[in-house]
Protein backbone atom coordinates (compact mmCIF):
# COMPACT_ATOMS: atom_id res chain seq x y z
CA UNK A 1 0.00 0.00 0.00
CA UNK A 2 1.68 3.26 -1.31
CA UNK A 3 1.32 6.63 0.98
CA UNK A 4 -1.41 7.96 -1.03
CA UNK A 5 -3.84 4.65 -0.60
CA UNK A 6 -2.58 4.70 3.40
CA UNK A 7 -3.95 8.74 3.83
CA UNK A 8 -7.07 8.31 1.82
CA UNK A 9 -7.41 4.88 3.95
CA UNK A 10 -7.17 7.55 6.96
CA UNK A 11 -9.35 10.07 5.89
CA UNK A 12 -12.55 7.80 5.35
CA UNK A 13 -11.52 6.12 8.83
CA UNK A 14 -11.92 9.24 10.25
CA UNK A 15 -14.98 10.63 8.56
CA UNK A 16 -16.66 7.47 9.36
CA UNK A 17 -15.82 7.95 12.85
CA UNK A 18 -17.46 11.22 12.80
CA UNK A 19 -20.62 10.30 11.38
CA UNK A 20 -20.64 7.55 13.51
CA UNK A 21 -20.15 9.74 16.52
CA UNK A 22 -22.44 12.16 16.10
CA UNK A 23 -25.08 9.54 15.41
CA UNK A 24 -24.22 7.73 18.72
CA UNK A 25 -24.70 11.57 20.17
CA UNK A 26 -27.82 11.88 18.70
CA UNK A 27 -28.99 8.98 19.35
CA UNK A 28 -27.85 9.20 23.62
CA UNK A 29 -29.80 12.84 23.47
CA UNK A 30 -32.91 11.04 22.17
CA UNK A 31 -32.98 12.40 18.89
CA UNK A 32 -34.80 9.68 16.46
CA UNK A 33 -33.32 8.07 13.69
CA UNK A 34 -33.69 8.79 10.20
CA UNK A 35 -31.93 6.47 8.08
CA UNK A 36 -32.62 8.59 4.92
CA UNK A 37 -30.35 10.79 6.34
CA UNK A 38 -27.77 7.99 7.96
CA UNK A 39 -27.48 6.35 4.30
CA UNK A 40 -26.89 9.81 2.93
CA UNK A 41 -24.37 10.46 5.22
CA UNK A 42 -22.84 7.32 4.48
CA UNK A 43 -22.60 8.02 1.02
CA UNK A 44 -25.40 4.78 0.32
CA UNK A 45 -28.11 6.79 -1.27
CA UNK A 46 -27.65 5.81 -4.63
CA UNK A 47 -29.94 2.76 -4.22
CA UNK A 48 -27.52 0.67 -4.28
CA UNK A 49 -27.89 -0.18 -0.24
CA UNK A 50 -31.68 0.31 0.79
CA UNK A 51 -32.96 1.29 4.54
CA UNK A 52 -33.89 -2.34 4.71
CA UNK A 53 -30.09 -3.13 4.25
CA UNK A 54 -28.93 -0.44 6.88
CA UNK A 55 -31.50 -1.38 10.29
CA UNK A 56 -29.79 -4.66 11.01
CA UNK A 57 -26.99 -2.96 11.81
CA UNK A 58 -28.25 -0.05 13.10
CA UNK A 59 -30.44 -2.39 15.46
CA UNK A 60 -27.26 -4.23 16.37
CA UNK A 61 -25.41 -1.14 17.49
CA UNK A 62 -28.29 -0.55 19.85
CA UNK A 63 -27.97 -4.21 21.15
CA UNK A 64 -24.40 -3.41 21.68
CA UNK A 65 -24.61 -0.60 23.52
CA UNK A 66 -27.33 -2.08 25.78
CA UNK A 67 -24.66 -4.54 26.50
CA UNK A 68 -22.03 -2.18 27.14
CA UNK A 69 -24.38 -0.33 29.63
CA UNK A 70 -24.70 -3.40 31.24
CA UNK A 71 -21.39 -4.32 31.73
CA UNK A 72 -20.33 -0.89 32.73
CA UNK A 73 -23.14 -1.20 35.80
CA UNK A 74 -21.57 -4.46 36.57
CA UNK A 75 -17.99 -2.93 37.06
CA UNK A 76 -18.68 0.15 38.60
CA UNK A 77 -21.55 -1.58 41.12
CA UNK A 78 -20.29 -2.92 44.68
CA UNK A 79 -19.38 -6.60 44.38
CA UNK A 80 -22.41 -7.53 47.12
CA UNK A 81 -24.98 -6.43 45.03
CA UNK A 82 -24.17 -7.97 41.77
CA UNK A 83 -23.65 -11.09 43.76
CA UNK A 84 -27.07 -10.84 44.85
CA UNK A 85 -28.43 -10.07 41.20
CA UNK A 86 -26.17 -12.81 39.87
CA UNK A 87 -28.15 -15.16 42.24
CA UNK A 88 -31.57 -14.02 41.54
CA UNK A 89 -30.63 -14.99 38.35
CA UNK A 90 -30.32 -18.53 38.70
Amino acid sequence: MGPFEMVVLIVLIVMAAGILKNWLRAKENGAKLDLGTLAHDLGLDDDYYSKNQIKPYLDRIEGLEERIKVLERIVTDKSHNLAKEIDSLK
